[in-house]
């Protein structure tokens, strides 16, 4: 996945060339810190608001090493999960300033995957859709707009590379439109993990913020009952069912196309 990097112009001191990630009217140092996760952050959003043009160097950082072995994606993160910030690297390169430099910036890009399947689950192919983008600024206000004309592939499949400030997308297909809210799927150990993913597949497992559990149960059942994971058991209060849940949870990840794993 590739995040869409900003290279501001460069400051020339002499014969030294430095390249910044803040802004040239911006040119505080950023101490490290620690972030707590909020609704619809991934590392590619936190890595955005803190000036870093790659994600990798925060989600690498020996800083969340334990963050690394509860989260297995940078871009599925849990609300209250804690992410250290790093000091912000200062790169600097010597050349002549009577000559012209290019500079390559390492920014992985990121992508957009789907998947269209009928009501029994078969691969959508060669299907004609268009798939809108809206990101925001910080303060809320509507940003950027993008539309991209996509034909999906023999298995359903389509990719798009989006702007890692993208929040909400809508994807049209003949005359159906469905939301898609980037950045809020949470990891497939909670709850709310599980729910989002049996919706997107077609079992109703309960509202996003449901606290009763029965629906989801439900939902789990059934997926049990398609994928040979018997005797089905949704009960996700039951610790003696903790077993059941995980190879759930496993074939969960694995349908909807994240692969996820359960902590």
């Amino acid at each position: 996945m590739i995040a869409a990097g900003r290279l501001w112009p460069l400051t020339r001191q002499r014969d030294t060339i430095w390249l910044s990630r803040h802004s040239p009217d911006s040119q505080t140092i950023c101490m490290s810190s620690t972030h707590r996760v909020e609704p619809g952050e991934t590392i590619s959003s936190i890595a955005r608001d803190n000036n870093f043009a790659n994600y990798l160097t925060i989600w690498n950082d020996p800083g969340n090493d334990g963050l690394r072995t509860i989260r297995h994606d940078p871009h599925i993160l849990e609300v209250g999960d804690s992410v250290f910030i790093p000091d912000l690297p200062e790169n600097v390169t010597h050349g002549s300033d009577t000559q012209r430099h290019v500079f390559a910036l390492e920014s992985p890009a990121l992508l957009l995957n789907l998947q269209l399947q009928d009501l029994n689950g078969k691969p959508i192919a060669a299907q004609e859709c268009v798939l809108q983008v809206d990101a925001k600024d910080k303060n809320g206000r509507e940003a950027t707009e993008d539309t991209f004309e996509l034909t999906t592939d023999k298995d359903g499949k389509l990719s798009q590379e989006i702007l890692d400030d993208a929040e909400i997308a809508e994807l049209t297909v003949g005359d159906d439109r469905f939301v898609i809210f980037i950045g809020l799927l949470g990891p497939i150990g909670s709850n709310e993990g599980m729910r989002a993913r049996l919706n997107n597949l077609g079992y109703f497992a309960g509202l996003e913020n449901d606290t009763d559990t029965e629906q989801l149960r439900w939902a789990l059942e059934e997926f049990q009952h398609d994928h040979a994971i018997s005797p089905p058991n949704g009960d996700v209060d039951d610790p003696r069912n903790a077993a059941k849940l995980r190879a759930t949870q496993k074939k969960l990840g694995e349908i909807h196309g994240d692969h996820d794993l359960p902590t």
